[in-house]
């Protein structure tokens, strides 16, 4: 029996591209898998980094808000964190989660500080304020403020980086702080006459409490 020739057919153009991909597909595979690990683990950084971040911002944001409520309603701003009621915070001026230290401080009778120390020294710190002010109608009203170091390890705590009071009675980050949320503006007419309106009918309603 004879030996059948060779064949001289060619593989087509679109085989010999197909086996190329599915060659270089494994050979990039390890390296396919460590790219996709480092856009996770790069991802999940900041993720994480906002995840902490959040519970500082919740308790600086309650504090004011509270503290605001409180000055207006009993004419001065909560010493400690048992008169604020807030629940995350709780006993003196002095309290502490596992990520950052808190304190209040009254360094007047219109302005109120909260600070956050970081546990990590590699944590920015961060404060918040609450002034009290009169507005053009000639009512009490709050200003808020909260605000980030520019820089790792800075003591949220210590006054000498606490927000201070500007020219123009507006609250203002201290130097290499930056300002995350703030509430300086005045409020408009119909927010003032809805101000006035509902302390009125506080006010009616501790005359005629309903039984």
């Amino acid at each position: 029996m004879g030996i059948p020739p060779e064949s001289n057919q060619k593989s087509s153009p679109i085989t010999e591209i197909l086996v190329k991909l599915v060659l270089a597909g494994i050979l990039l595979s390890p390296v396919l898998f460590i790219l996709q690990q480092f856009f996770v683990f790069v991802t999940y950084i900041p993720e994480e980094s906002k995840r902490k971040n959040s519970e500082v911002m919740q308790n600086l944001a309650l504090t004011n808000r509270v503290q605001g409520s409180y000055i207006l309603e009993n004419g001065s701003f909560a010493k400690t964190f048992n008169e604020l009621s807030i629940g995350t915070l709780q006993g003196g001026d002095v309290d502490s989660s596992k990520t950052f230290q808190y304190k209040l401080a009254i360094p007047s009778k219109d302005l109120a500080i909260i600070g956050a120390k970081p546990m990590d020294e590699e944590k920015n710190g961060f404060n918040g304020a609450a002034l009290r002010y009169k507005n053009r109608k000639g009512f009490f009203a709050v200003r808020s403020i909260i605000c980030e170091s520019a820089v790792v390890g800075a003591d949220g705590t210590n006054p000498k980086n606490s927000p201070i009071i500007s020219t123009s009675g507006k609250l203002i980050c201290a130097a290499e702080w930056k300002v995350l949320r703030e509430d300086n503006e005045e409020p408009s007419d119909r927010e003032l006459a809805e101000l006035i309106q509902n302390k009125a009918k506080d006010e009616i309603a501790d005359l005629f409490p309903l039984h």
